[in-house]
């Protein structure tokens, strides 16, 4: 079982090709489906072997590998082997909000609190360089999603919304929103973007095949190249959580430490 972030009806088209290449290779039918939304959720499926195969969010890789053994494998990227994404919090046209300061006493919409991009990173920002409090200063709602909160913030029907900034990039190669309907009003650092991995117990010589599979796929003229290719996605390479998560692992920390009174 492979799971998704989008969901297996969505998906389909773009793993199509990818799907057929990973049977082939590991002479084992795959089933796609949904990543269940939440941390917790998806590290209890991992753990649980429902999950043999995840494409997690970036937030979520660290609680999928402390509580369900997930190991990280590889990620979708560039031609140069860069597989990272900003955090943007943008604001609609008509807003008055242009910087980090303007968003005291407004609301800002969000998604799962497992998220990086768009739960997670915007609150600590938030407060580590303006001082602003959840609830106090500002409030939050909850989005369905992030595309949800582009095509909102895009009409004009959500005033800021928080987002990664490879998912804006497709849709807006994609020709799904128009990117002068909004602003953006914040750029983070550079994170690692999705990463797909394993459940432990799999045998280690089927998690080699599945890892030679995906580095060896060639993507052009696949349903991922349609689907990825405008954030600029041609490949996938391996990843080492060690390092790549480092920053990651700063942000949860740094999160912990605000909820506890020691933040700074």
């Amino acid at each position: 079982t492979f799971g998704v972030l989008e969901g297996p009806e969505e998906a389909a088209a773009s793993w199509k090709e990818f799907l057929a290449h990973l049977e082939k290779a590991t002479s084992k039918k795959v089933k796609l489906t949904e990543v269940p939304r939440g941390g917790i959720m998806a590290a209890a499926e991992i753990k649980a072997g429902k999950l043999h195969l995840a494409a997690l969010s970036t937030g979520t890789v660290p609680l999928a590998v402390n509580l369900g053994g997930f190991t990280p494998m590889c990620a979708p990227a560039d031609a140069k082997g860069d597989f990272s994404y900003k955090m943007l919090i943008l604001a609609n046209g008509g807003s008055s909000v242009r910087s980090l300061e303007d968003l005291r006493g407004k609301v800002i919409f969000l998604t799962s609190p497992s998220s990086q991009s768009s739960f997670k990173l915007p609150i600590l920002t938030l407060w580590q360089e303006q001082k602003l409090v959840p609830g106090r200063d500002y409030q939050f709602r909850i989005s369905n999603s992030q595309g949800s909160s582009i095509d909102g913030v895009a009409r004009g029907e959500l005033d800021v919304v928080a987002v990664a900034s490879d998912y804006l990039a497709r849709r807006v190669a994609q020709k799904k929103i128009d990117s002068s309907k909004y602003r953006v009003v914040y750029e983070s650092k550079s994170y690692p973007a999705v990463c797909i991995g394993h459940g432990h117990a799999l045998k280690p010589e089927l998690a080699a095949k599945i890892r030679e599979a995906f580095l060896t796929f060639d993507w052009k003229g696949s349903g991922l190249e349609k689907e990825y290719g405008p954030a600029g996605q041609v490949k996938f390479v391996p990843v080492n959580y060690k390092k790549d998560w480092a920053g990651v692992r700063e942000i949860d920390q740094a999160l912990l430490d605000l909820i506890d009174g020691r933040g700074s």
